[in-house]
């Protein structure tokens, strides 16, 4: 914070900046007139001292010091604190950090009632009847200079409102990656039209002879760290919203835009979407601004004695030690202060006349409190630093626990955690000042405005722009994925051991703007014991017009070193699945014959031949099935793969008889189901027998 000296000059300095009317001007403390548009915008205009005079350098004659009504009010306000309860003050002992100076207005209306000065001033001041706080010289003109009205949403070049709702949804659920929620955008600004400047020009001149509006009066930020605000039940609720991001500063001219974006859950975004469609929505805009206006130039002064207030240390000392503890910086203690307290400092200073207010001027009424209370506020940024307080055991200590034990709730602890204590400046900071009346002296004024986005509003934006407000399924093919999955056929489960290696698998996706996809995998009995018969591709859908086509190449390794196809090439793919089939089945004959019946016929054993097609050959398996009498084995078995396309097999059984030798049948249709009895044809049955016969005799 600055000195005495500092703000004052800096405070003056801040005069070069309105230029809107002049180089000269100086807007009036509490000087100040309502108008109200055709379109219900309310405009706050402040007056500048144009026309005012300087009074001249006082005469000769003893100066009487004022006379102020502090003296009851001062006592009503150490009883007030005598009678509060230590762990639960009042929540005007502490500032919410980051609340706006609408909420620091209404927390402070809960401290005892200390007299409506606002009240007083209005009473005295009505500009539309001619009628002014402050002496003005008659003349033909009065320059006004207009606060920020309301905020509103922003408009580009085009006059399309920048502002965007979109609710979004999906087909899939949240365990499928489903999502759903809302979207709000927007940018706001303040200021006036063209048209309601020109508008606010003729009400104004209308309203009040001579009056002239010079432009906007130059804003300074607040005192919170946040100036830009967004109000929310439905955006503060992290129940609703997962989160809130706003530009933080509020702009300083006219048309200049800040940003606030929101990401909401379903339940937040049908409740924010039914609030627009309301009267007041719960969508408020608050920009915590300030402005320096100045006391007019009086016959007065105000002095700070310090080496009054050293003087008369240890006796103060004694009589305010019981008060509070600590209760002066210049006692040797580190302390933190509330603005209550300073208050009670500065009045207790003014009543032991460390601060002198010197009139000569015919002011005894309620402006004279204006100007006391407004050199308050001047002295509280001069000897006092602000520094931030916290809750509980946040960092700040038991001092801190002590000042924000009562405010428990939201409307008192504003929208953070955080609060404000003032710091005493150093002893070197402090040294006999007076400040001349016939200087302005700056005020440094907190002006928050707040803007809803009304029902009006959201009506109207809907009916000319829909674009603005969308609902959107986030199922859009381009983000989409397509999984293709090849399943091993069971058969070829079967025989991986007996007659397959591995089979590789190549997957192609071709996209008309290039971009193709290529993926491959092979399948082998290891991936088959860790995964199963199962393989999965994915790939984007993107833009194309036939997401579900793709093409696929397989390649199978057979025991034997045989690689089937030969030469492969690509299939069309059903997305659906795909099922890899290998190009043999295999196939388990069975011969049985009757073996007492070929005992019978001195047969010794039927050989059962097998012939089939195998990668597009026909061949006799070398691996003949045997049914011999003298194993006593009546069945024997072979499995044999064939190729799938072509699954007719045959079979010849040729018997081999003791004498007679061996009696080769024909060839013969099998069967689907691989089952041969071996059957002694007639011919050959008779000429065992006739055999057996001749030999026996």
């Amino acid at each position: 914070m600055r000195s005495v000296s500092r703000c004052l000059g800096i405070g003056m300095g801040l005069v070069a900046l309105l230029l809107a009317g002049g180089a000269s001007a100086r807007l009036l403390y509490q000087e100040t007139v309502t108008i109200i548009l055709n379109d219900g915008t309310q405009v706050v205009l402040v007056l500048d001292d144009y026309g005012m005079t300087t009074p001249a350098p006082p005469a000769s004659q003893q100066m009487q010091q004022a006379k102020f009504d502090y003296l009851k009010r001062l006592a009503q306000a150490r009883k007030d604190f005598d009678t509060r309860i230590p762990t639960g003050p009042p929540v005007v002992m502490a500032v919410p950090k980051g609340a706006s100076a609408a909420q620091d207005k209404s927390i402070q209306g809960l401290q005892p009632a200390k007299g409506s000065l606002t009240e007083a001033l209005d009473a005295r001041r009505n500009h539309l009847r001619g009628q002014y706080l402050w002496p003005l010289k008659s003349g033909p003109e009065k320059h006004y200079y207009y606060l920020p009205p309301p905020p509103r949403v922003a408009r580009d070049a085009s006059g399309r409102p920048q502002f965007l709702f979109m609710k979004f949804t999906s087909d899939k659920d949240k365990a499928h990656g489903g999502v759903a929620g809302g979207i709000l955008h927007f940018l706001t600004e303040y200021g006036l039209s063209a048209q309601q400047e020109t508008e606010l020009k003729q009400k104004l001149a209308a309203a009040i002879p001579g009056a002239k509006v010079m432009g906007a009066v130059p804003m300074e930020m607040g005192e919170g760290e946040s100036t830009f605000r967004v109000i929310s039940a439905t955006l503060s609720d992290t129940g609703l919203t997962q989160r809130v991001v706003s530009s933080g500063k509020a702009p300083l001219l006219p048309g200049q835009k800040v940003a606030a974006a929101a990401r909401l859950d379903p339940a937040g975004a049908v409740l924010l979407e039914e609030s627009l469609k309301r009267p007041t929505s719960d969508i408020s805009v608050e920009f915590d601004l300030a402005f320096t206006s100045f006391l007019p130039a009086f016959d007065g002064t105000i002095t700070f004695d310090w080496e009054r207030f050293k003087s008369h240390i240890d006796d103060w000392k004694m009589k305010y030690r019981d008060r509070k503890d600590c209760w002066w910086w210049i006692f040797g203690c580190h302390h933190h202060y509330t603005t209550d307290e300073i208050r009670e400092i500065y009045d207790m200073m003014c009543e032991n006349e460390t601060i002198r207010i010197e009139w000569t001027e015919g002011i005894a009424d309620e402006r004279l409190e204006a100007i006391r209370q407004a050199f308050f506020k001047f002295m509280e940024t001069s000897f006092f630093e602000r520094t931030a307080a916290g809750f509980g055991e946040e960092e700040g200590g038991e001092e801190d626990k002590k000042l924000t034990e009562g405010m428990t709730t939201p409307e008192q602890r504003g929208s953070s955690t955080d609060f404000y204590r003032y710091v005493a400046k150093s002893e070197d900071s402090y040294k006999n000042k007076t400040i001349t009346m016939r200087v302005t002296l700056p005020v440094k004024q907190p002006y928050v405005t707040v803007g809803n986005i009304s029902g009006q509003w959201y009506r109207k934006a809907k009916g000319d722009y829909p674009e603005l407000f969308a609902e959107v399924n986030v199922d859009d093919p381009f983000f989409q994925q397509r999984k293709v999955v090849f399943n091993l056929d069971l058969d070829a489960v079967e025989i991986f051991d007996q007659a397959i290696n591995f089979v590789t698998v190549e997957v192609r996706k071709q996209r008309p703007g290039g971009r193709d996809f290529h993926d491959s995998f092979t399948i082998n009995k290891q991936w088959i014991g860790a995964t199963g018969p199962t393989a999965t591709v994915t790939y984007a859908k993107m833009r194309d017009d036939s997401p579900e086509v793709f093409d696929y190449l397989v390649r199978w390794s057979l025991r034997g070193g045989i690689e089937w196809p030969s030469q492969p090439s690509w299939i069309k793919g059903n997305w659906e699945g795909v099922t890899l089939a290998p190009p043999v089945i295999p196939l388990k004959i069975e011969a049985e014959a009757d073996l007492e019946e070929l005992k019978g016929l001195d047969i010794a054993r039927a050989v059962v031949e097998v012939r089939y097609t195998q990668f597009g050959k026909t061949v006799t398996d070398t691996r003949a099935l045997q049914v011999s009498v003298a194993k006593g084995e009546p069945v024997a078995s072979l499995l044999i793969f064939r190729d799938r396309d072509k699954g007719a097999w045959d079979y010849r059984v040729t018997f081999y008889h003791k004498r007679l030798g061996p009696k080769q049948g024909t060839w013969a249709k099998g069967g689907e189901g691989g089952y041969v009895f071996c059957t002694v044809p007639e011919g050959l049955r008779a000429a065992a027998t006739a055999a057996k016969a001749t030999g026996g005799e």
